[in-house]
Formats: structure tokens, sequence, C-alpha cells
């Protein structure tokens, strides 16, 4: 299943009818935004119920690495404050076998304390039932947890140097609940795992932030983002 969706990043599903998937629950590609280039991104730009802070910019023109050429994305820096919300997501992590999320990112400009990815939780300043992606304080590696309630499950990290700054990379962060297996890729190796001694719950999310922690001390993201799938479910 993972390889079908990320075997080329223009390839990652788009239309309203590839997110039939079991265990669909949030997500977009940027390219199917269909914007002109520079145009300030608006809550009515999303078919899929994100609502958009303070106005992130579509860009249409973009370089690449060596590793995976660049389709569109959104700008989102701090100094804006900018960042996007699903609002309350159903994530039955438990019921249907585990959790997956797909995303394809740069950290632009300098680093920010506890930049996140994506960050789902219920409560502001206080970890609740808290799914986080997110740079570990202005360092240089990555960072993949889950929590029940106000009990941190399991978190892993990646090595020092993974993350790299306006390099594009895609990443993947993947649980099992058959197993309890935390899992954290970047452009389909794996970087790191572990094993927690207890199963994550089925859990209502709140908020499901993207470029913004639930911790008022943690900076926004400054992040150049291309497309994100996140699924209650175990994608093999």
């Amino acid at each position: 299943q993972l390889k079908s969706i990320l075997k080329d990043v223009n390839s990652i599903p788009g239309s309203s009818a590839s997110y039939n998937t079991v265990g669909w629950a949030l997500g977009f590609d940027v390219q199917y935004l269909n914007l002109s280039n520079n145009a300030s991104i608006t809550t009515a730009s999303f078919p899929s119920g994100l609502t958009v802070f303070n106005n992130p910019i579509y860009k249409t023109i973009s370089g690449s690495n060596t590793a995976i050429t660049t389709p569109p994305y959104i700008e989102m820096t701090r100094a804006s404050s900018q960042y996007l919300d699903g609002g309350s997501r159903t994530l039955n992590i438990a019921t249907n076998g585990g959790f997956t999320a797909i995303i394809y990112c740069a950290f632009t400009g300098s680093a920010g304390s506890w930049e996140r990815v994506f960050n789902f939780h219920s409560t502001f300043d206080t970890r609740d039932g808290e799914i986080v992606l997110a740079r570990n304080s202005t360092n240089s590696f990555m960072r993949f947890e889950m929590s029940n309630g106000a009990t941190l499950l399991a978190n892993i990290e990646s090595a020092s140097g993974t993350v790299v700054q306006n390099e594009w990379a895609l990443w993947v962060c993947r649980y099992t609940a058959s197993t309890k297996l935390y899992e954290l890729f970047k452009n389909g190796v794996l970087l790191v795992s572990t094993t927690a001694g207890t199963a994550t719950a089925d859990r209502t999310a709140t908020y499901s932030l993207i470029g913004r922690s639930q911790y008022s001390g943690d900076a926004y993201t400054s992040m150049n983002l291309a497309g994100i799938y996140v699924y209650d479910y175990f994608l093999t």
C-alpha cells in the first residue's frame, strides 16, 4: 500500500476518490489546489475541511534534491504564525489496527524549538492524547510520539543530522497495533523503531494542527509542505 502511494511524489492521491482507503483521516496534495503562484491560501481553498490561519502562500515554482522532484507547495513561516487546522478528527487506531502518516515537506529558515509537522490533541498546553511529529527542540532530528490521555506511550527519534534545513524529504511515521511497533522513515529508509509496552487507544482529537504545536511556548513551524496524508490504519 505504501509503495503504491509513495512510488512517486506526484502520484500521491489528490482526488476525493483516492481518499476511500480504509482508515482515511485527514490530508491533501497541494498540487490539486490549482492556485496561481504566490497566491494567499484561504480556508475556501481546501476541499477537505481544513481551516487556514494567517494566509500561507501557494508556490508553483520549486527546486529539487537528488532523490525527489518538488511539486507545488504551501509556504508557512514562523514570523507570520501560519498554520492549518483539520479540526476534530476521530482516530480509531486500536479498532482499525494502527496509524500511518505520510508527509512531504522541507523545514526552512532557522530552526525553531519543537517545530511541529503535525500535532493531534484535545487540550492546549497539556499532554492530552497527543500524536506528534516534530523537530526535537532546535536539533537536527525528528521525533514521533503518541500518548493515551496524559500518559506518554512511546517516542522515537531519528539520528542527529537527519533533519536538514531547506531539504525536501518524504517522512512516514507508522504504528502497528498488533505489535505496538512505532517506526519512522525518511525517503523510504527506516531510521528508528521501538515497541511500546501499552497499546494506543482510539481517540477523538479536537485539534489537528499542521505547522503549530499544542504548547504555547513552542515555535510555529517554518516549513514548505507539498502533501500530508494521515490514516488511522496500518499501511503495509
